[in-house]
């Protein structure tokens, strides 16, 4: 757990704040901060049915498992079972061009699938940085964010949300389909910003097509021109994407999705001008404390600036090592200095199938 810092539930906490507020790679960094690859990256589902590839290249866990499997070993194979459908989803897509992500949207009678494009080896030739490809830490949070959803469909009707270092859009994206109202994807990287708004224009055009089959049942236009179609149960379809005509404005959901330049601590009054109901909601911020590449303090003086009395952020952190100090136990001082308070998510309140030790969920917030 995060040095000092209280373990609570804070899901009721999250859903009374709301309510009252109006990458995968060819190439990646241990924990040691060395450079690896391939690295682990995150698939839409896991799957117990990879258990034997896994183990027909991992000869050493083969024969950890079948330990497990005898005398006292339930407990033993139940945590390996765990680590194995783990690999599963964090592998399957990891160099894949176009990484899918499947989610359950609360206005839709079946789960949607859209994609985001990978480029690999961003670190390396100096382009894109580490925002080109989808990390396992974005995984866990969006399915967070979806359970929340599912518990409370209206968790996310009319928020504001700003994701900061937001790369391939994937989360942002997903947000959008899960009811926000305005979803602003930011990415300090002129590389990233670019790909990020190209992913968001495919985006738009692949689930244009889902709800024409969705809503319609066939290949019509499924009510896109006002966003809602009628379903024979007596419920609505949103439409899940639409270009605006008149500003060429780009809806996914019923929730405006821009991409904008943005660095952390830099441009806030221009950024905090994107939403007509400043401060944002919501904040996300995925895999970004990671200081041998991005120094924290910009990071939580932009979360400070960006922050209203209740606003809440979310942070996904994926552990690994680094010499200089613990970078969890830094980012929790820095906040205190810029008035803010960091609560640890427990991993009984994450997606069950998606729930790793080394992957935390945080909610920061401004001391009351």
């Amino acid at each position: 757990p995060m040095a000092d810092a209280k373990e609570t539930t804070v899901e009721a906490d999250a859903a009374d704040g709301l309510a009252t507020s109006g990458a995968g790679n060819s190439i990646g960094l241990l924990r040691d901060g060395s450079i690896t690859s391939p690295r682990f990256s995150p698939a839409p589902a896991p799957s117990t049915t990879n258990e034997k590839d896994i183990m027909s290249q991992r000869p050493d866990m083969a024969a950890l498992f079948a330990s497990a499997t005898t005398g006292t070993g339930t407990a033993e194979r139940s945590k390996l079972t765990k680590t194995l459908n783990s690999l599963a989803w964090r592998t399957r897509h990891s160099l894949a061009e176009r990484y899918p992500l499947t989610i359950n949207i609360p206005s839709q009678p079946s789960p949607v699938t859209f994609h985001v494009k990978q480029v690999q080896g961003g670190e390396i030739d100096g382009t894109y940085g580490t925002g080109a490809t989808v990390w396992p830490s974005s995984i866990v949070m969006i399915k967070y964010l979806e359970l929340q959803t599912s518990k409370y469909p209206n968790f996310f009707k009319g928020k504001s949300i700003i994701d900061l270092g937001a790369g391939t859009c994937i989360s942002s994206l997903a947000c959008a389909l899960l009811g926000a109202r305005l979803v602003v994807a930011t990415d300090g990287n002129d590389h990233c910003v670019e790909l990020a708004a190209s992913i968001v224009d495919a985006a738009c055009s692949e689930l244009e097509d889902i709800v024409g089959r969705t809503a319609s049942g066939g290949d019509g236009d499924g009510g896109r021109a006002e966003g809602v179609e009628a379903r024979q149960d007596g419920g609505d379809v949103i439409t899940l994407s639409r270009t605006s005509a008149g500003t060429g404005a780009r809806f996914i959901g019923r929730g405006e999705v821009r991409v904008r330049k943005y660095s952390w601590g830099k441009d806030d009054l221009s950024i905090l001008q994107e939403t007509e109901q400043n401060p944002y909601d919501i904040i996300l911020c995925s895999d970004c404390v990671l200081p041998k590449l991005y120094p924290i303090a910009p990071l939580v003086e932009a979360i400070a600036a960006l922050s209203g009395p209740d606003t809440l952020t979310y942070v996904a952190y994926e552990h690994r090592y680094y010499s200089e100090f613990n970078p969890k136990t830094r980012f929790r001082e820095l906040c205190e200095r810029n008035g803010l308070v960091v609560n640890v998510i427990p991993h009984s309140g994450h997606h069950p199938s998606y729930c790793v030790d080394d992957i935390e969920l945080w909610t920061v917030r401004r001391a009351a």
